[in-house]
Parts: C-alpha cells; sequence; structure tokens
C-alpha cells in the first residue's frame, strides 16, 4: 500500500521546495529528498511532511492549493519553477512504458521536429477536419484504405533493401524495437536481461551491484535516496552532486 504525502524542504540558502511525493514504505523511513534538476549543486536540505493523503489525486490537490497560495513560481523564496495547477498528467504503468516505446531511439532534432508538426497540424484536427478529410476518415471507407494499404505495403516488402529500410524506420520510431538495446535511451522500467549492470554505494560504504534495470530496482526498494530518472542522470554524466557525496552515496556503470 503507497502512502501519499506533500512536503517541503528548507535549503541552506533559506529558499524552500513544496513537492508531492508517493512512497511503497513508511513516510518517517522514506529518504527521497526531490529529484528537481534545476537546483543548484551543493544544496543541503531538511524535508518537512506538510500533510498526508489516502490517494495520489488528493495529495496533489493540496499542493496546487499551496503552490497557488505562496505562488511558488513567481515567489524568490522558493525553488519551483511552475505552480502545479492539475492531477491529469499522473499516468499508468503501462501508459509509461507505452510512451517510452514510442519515443525510444528519438533524437533532439527529432522531438523539435514533432513538436512543430503538431503545432502546424492543430487546426486540422477536430472539428477544423476539412470536408475531404472527414470523407476520408469516413468509417465506411475504412475497411476499403486498410486493405488496400496492407496489399501496398506486402508488394513493397518483396523488395529486401526496401523492407529494410522500413524495418529501419520503425526501430527509430519505436515500432519494433522489442529486445533491441538502444545506447541513446535509459531502459524503459522492464525487468530486461539486456540491462545495463550498474553499481551504487550508500550511506554505509556499501557497495551493491544491480543486474536489472534502474527503475525496476527502484521501484523494488526504498533505500535509495533520488528516483530513477536522478539516477540515470548521474550514471550518464558520471557526476553525483556533492550533498550527496558527502553523505557517501555514489553510483556506476561496472563495466566502466
Amino acid at each position: 500500500m503507497k502512502n501519499h504525502y506533500v512536503y517541503e524542504i528548507t535549503y541552506n540558502t533559506g529558499k524552500k521546495y513544496i513537492g508531492v511525493r508517493s512512497c511503497n514504505c513508511s513516510i518517517e523511513a522514506d529518504t527521497y529528498m526531490g529529484s528537481a534538476f534545476h537546483l543548484p549543486e551543493g544544496l543541503i536540505g531538511c524535508k518537512e511532511v506538510l500533510s498526508v493523503h489516502s490517494t495520489r489525486k488528493q495529495a496533489m490537490e493540496e499542493e496546487i492549493r499551496l503552490h497557488a497560495l505562496y505562488n511558488v513560481k513567481d515567489n524568490k523564496d522558493y525553488y519551483n519553477q511552475c505552480n502545479a495547477t492539475t492531477t491529469k498528467f499522473q499516468v499508468s504503468k503501462e501508459a509509461h512504458k507505452r510512451s517510452a516505446e514510442t519515443r525510444r531511439g528519438r533524437t533532439k532534432e527529432t522531438h523539435e521536429y514533432i513538436a512543430k508538426q503538431v503545432q502546424a497540424r492543430a487546426k486540422y484536427k477536430g472539428e477544423g477536419l476539412t470536408l475531404a478529410q472527414k470523407a476520408q476518415w469516413h468509417k465506411d471507407r475504412m475497411p476499403e484504405r486498410i486493405a488496400k494499404y496492407k496489399a501496398s505495403l506486402e508488394k513493397t516488402l518483396q523488395d529486401p533493401d526496401k523492407a529494410k529500410a522500413i524495418h529501419e524506420a520503425h526501430v527509430r520510431g519505436g515500432k519494433s524495437c522489442k529486445g533491441i538495446p538502444n545506447a541513446k535511451k535509459g531502459h524503459t522500467g522492464l525487468k530486461h536481461p539486456r540491462a545495463r549492470s550498474w553499481w551504487y554505494k550508500d550511506f554505509s560504504g556499501n557497495i551493491t551491484i544491480v543486474n536489472d534495470s534502474i527503475r525496476h530496482y527502484c521501484n523494488s526498494t526504498t533505500i535509495l535516496p533520488v528516483s530513477a530518472a536522478t539516477i540515470m542522470r548521474y550514471l550518464r554524466t558520471n557526476k553525483v552532486p556533492e550533498k550527496l557525496a558527502k553523505q557517501g552515496w555514489d553510483f556506476g556503470f561496472t563495466d566502466e
């Protein structure tokens, strides 16, 4: 059973950060100290639990209320860069995995291109569809269109060079990536046999070698002080913030 709470971290600079957290352990034993990327290096903070809630949604609603009350995005006394305004961005693990598969292998340039395309085509969606578009996508025409597409694709795939090009395009788009490792992207959270082996040193100086994906391992333990995404960043950059290093924490890949 998960515990949900709203917390406030007061840093040695005097500034604060208000966030929301869900954990599988007891709140008193949760060592989580936030995972914001924009905080300056060398900060030391003290966490205070402001409220405890029975659901994640209730906790997020309280976070929204506090952000609005103190206007944290414009308040010089807070490190928050924006005010939380919605609870709808929280999605299921299955949805996270589907989203990760879709984005697998995309570069920064690809994301920028897609964003421009989405913006350009927005006016042609929903009620903005032209009469030609509505006729083209009418449900009565879809069976015929699908059959025609499959026949055309089958003929195209008979050419080995074209078949290879289509497969590579699917891999770049994330549609045919099952079992294919990709060094450009962190692991999606599945317990995959090709997950890269890594290690961490805890506050007691003990070193643990992990032969599992970072996200899957983090979901199975409460000892780590930061999120899986933050650990992935530390491993990619080979850099641990001074505040964690002073506490004894360190992370690395076993093959480096």
